[in-house]
């Protein structure tokens, strides 16, 4: 403000010795004529005013705008320090978290600069899993009978095993009272229905179903694969219904022909007219075309019939698997008796 105020100062006391040097020119030479060919405009000093009041507010609002600026740098200087303490809080925060992770305290083991190497030593398996070996075998129990054909697709079967699986070694599988779905399939020869394990479905502690594929067989109690059963064909009813039709059909011919008359024509032809009665002819013949239709429809029916293994629900059996499987998330409780090792796994 003072450098204004001398520079206005400076300006006014130039302005007014200008001003009376021309006042005392033009007084010197009152009478005579002016020798000059040109005027010099002189501002007056409303004029200077003027020009100093709209230069002074021109500097005022340029210093304006740069204390403005210098307020915005002063802020964006102060946002980048705050940005730079914040990445390097979240930083030492990310590494805390890591540490905890994995359950190991961070160690210095070189320094060089802002860089540091941890050791965070080796973490421990977050879940547990539950393995059955190949080769494992339990009793089960059948939960649903089944006719399995002995030709086409398989039928599907529900098991429930009814105790741990028997692992290699008497270890044992504790997963007693999961379901087996098999698909099952007839054989004629040895009346057995061969039941292959597909789907194993275990439920875990906090109430969530495990369900994985699986591969092995069923053993009935005789040690042998497959589960005995009756063998099951219904063609002997389906057979007297056909014997009984082709019967009536060729009854009902032999009457109609009792009612005609062959003839042998000269050409070594035959000719047949009807020399009976007429209704009598026309009745035998209706009832053996109706015979001939329900033949056909028999014969249908009788290629519709496809023989089966009959095996009723309830039947203990044994189930083996051929390839082994794993149970991810699976956590059981191990035996409470050292001695015992199987003790609590069987429900005794």
């Amino acid at each position: 403000m003072k450098k204004k105020l001398w520079i206005a100062g400076g300006a006014g006391a130039a302005l007014l010795v200008i001003a009376i040097a021309a006042s005392r020119d033009t007084k010197s030479g009152a009478g005579a004529p002016a020798p000059s060919t040109f005027e010099v405009a002189i501002p007056t000093a409303q004029e200077v005013r003027a020009m100093l009041g709209t230069y002074g507010s021109r500097v005022e609002e340029n210093e304006k705008a740069l204390a403005e600026l210098k307020a915005d740098l002063a802020a964006t200087r102060q946002q980048l320090i705050d940005a730079l303490k914040a990445l390097q809080s979240d930083r030492q925060r990310d590494l805390g978290a890591i540490a905890e992770l994995f359950q190991g305290k961070p160690e210095t083991a070189a320094a060089t600069g802002r860089f540091r190497i941890f050791d965070f030593g080796r973490p421990e398996s977050a879940t547990k899993t539950l393995h059955v070996p190949a080769g494992s075998f339990g009793e089960a129990t059948l939960l649903s009978g089944v006719f399995a054909p002995t030709t086409g697709d398989p039928l599907p079967v529900l098991i429930r095993l009814d105790a741990a699986l028997i692992g290699p070694q008497k270890s044992r599988v504790p997963i007693r009272g999961a379901f087996l779905v098999g698909k099952a399939v007839g054989d004629a020869n040895s009346k057995r229905a061969i039941v292959q394990l597909d789907t194993l479905s275990v439920l875990r502690a906090d109430g969530k179903s495990i369900e994985v594929k699986v591969n092995g067989w069923a053993i009935d109690d005789d040690g042998v694969q497959g589960v005995r059963g009756d063998y099951v064909w219904r063609a002997d009813e389906i057979a007297a219904l056909a014997v009984m039709a082709g019967g009536l059909s060729a009854g009902a011919d032999a009457f109609a022909a009792r009612e005609t008359t062959t003839t042998v024509t000269p050409l070594g032809g035959a000719a047949g007219a009807v020399t009976g009665d007429p209704v009598r002819f026309a009745g035998y013949r209706a009832v053996g075309e109706t015979a001939k239709k329900f033949g056909e429809m028999v014969a249908a029916r009788l290629n519709e019939i496809t023989p089966a293994i009959h095996v009723a629900n309830g039947r203990r059996i044994t189930v083996a698997f051929i390839s082994g499987v794993t149970l991810e998330s699976m956590e059981v409780e191990s035996a409470k008796d050292a001695s015992d090792p199987w003790r609590g796994l069987d429900g005794r």
